[in-house]
């Protein structure tokens, strides 16, 4: 977690100080891509260790409340992210922004990394990864659960994504200005900061399966009339209001489906199964989600398009999440 994070740290400085295209050419985007894949390379490598930390260090009724935190704090750099682009939308111009506006908002992050390396350092190893001496090989049973996995996490992240898009789609296709758009970012983040935790505790102790299909079986439910909606106002209260219900939603799904992959491991493959599935569905969904999105807006003039691709995706995990087994002690322990 230490390295993942100290990478992190030093792809983000990286793109800060890259020089513009006026100044050094083709060099400029080459270096900027190469500090993104940096940036993406400690992302993929950073959930799995740090999901498998936290699930390891709660009692077994609490599970899901702790792995929870990994999402409500990335919901946090979300809503801060929000709040900055408010800020700086407002104090500067829109050339000034596109040209180095953004590189002061990706400063900020690089103050934060001392701290929290430092922080890192003092954390202690859990025990039950102490008590593990051997690697068992990946069995069916375990290749199963990774399939299934990726499948559902590709609705959590195709759903996050969208969320992420909000802001461009308030921009390019309501018509809307950055400093209300920016503020649907903060909304989202809001959400997720609030909810995820709730998530996390509902799933604790109603199960892992009946959390994750009810909240993603809703959110496919709403997310049509939610863009029919934001793209009939075509106004800020409009888009606010159809984040915080997709935003809510997926907050309280999410925990679920991360603790069940993650308790559904052994522990020596826990954080390394658990990032590689991870950074599967990211790779495979997430990453192109954005640009399928637009291309499917670009393609049918319709502002309903990431709805219907979103739809698509969610009902293709929920179908999943019925192969997934249940994972909450809870419902192990009554089953037993």
């Amino acid at each position: 977690m230490l390295f993942c994070f100290g990478l992190m740290g030093f792809s983000i400085l990286g793109l800060v100080l890259t020089p513009s295209y006026a100044s050094i050419g083709i060099a400029a985007p080459i270096l900027v891509v190469l500090f993104r894949l940096l940036q993406g390379f400690a992302l993929g490598g950073e959930v799995g260790p740090a999901t498998a930390f936290l699930m390891e260090a709660a009692t077994p009724e609490r599970r899901g409340v702790y792995v929870s935190l990994q999402f409500a704090t990335q919901q946090a750099a979300i809503l801060t992210a929000g709040l900055v682009g408010v800020v700086l939308s407002n104090l500067l111009s829109a050339q000034a922004l596109s040209e180095w506006g953004w590189r002061v908002a990706m400063a900020l992050g690089v103050l934060v990394v001392p701290f929290a390396l430092v922080l890192r350092r003092r954390l202690p190893e859990t025990l039950e990864h102490r008590s593990e001496t051997s690697f068992p090989r990946p069995s069916r049973e375990q290749m199963r659960i990774g399939f299934f996995a990726i499948l559902t996490l590709a609705a959590a992240t195709v759903a996050t994504y969208t969320m992420n898009y909000m802001n461009i789609f308030g921009s390019h296709t309501l018509g809307l200005p950055a400093a209300e758009t920016f503020g649907a970012v903060v909304v989202a983040g809001s959400c997720g900061v609030l909810f995820n935790p709730v998530g996390g505790w509902l799933s604790d102790r109603l199960g892992r399966k009946p959390v994750m299909m009810t909240a993603y079986g809703l959110l496919g439910l709403v997310a049509l009339p939610c863009f029919a909606m934001m793209a009939h106002f075509r106004s800020a209260p409009a888009l606010y209001a159809g984040v915080v219900i997709m935003a809510t939603l997926l907050a309280l799904g999410t925990p679920a489906v991360m603790a069940s992959l993650t308790e559904s491991l052994p522990p020596r493959m826990r954080s390394g199964g658990t990032g590689i599935v991870y950074a599967l569905a990211i790779s495979l969904f997430g990453g192109t989600a954005n640009f399928v999105v637009a291309w499917l807006t670009a393609l049918t003039g319709s502002p309903l398009a990431p709805a219907a691709y979103l739809c698509l995706i969610l009902a293709i995990g929920w179908c999943a999440m019925l192969r997934v087994r249940e994972s909450a002690p809870v419902k192990v322990l009554k089953a037993g």
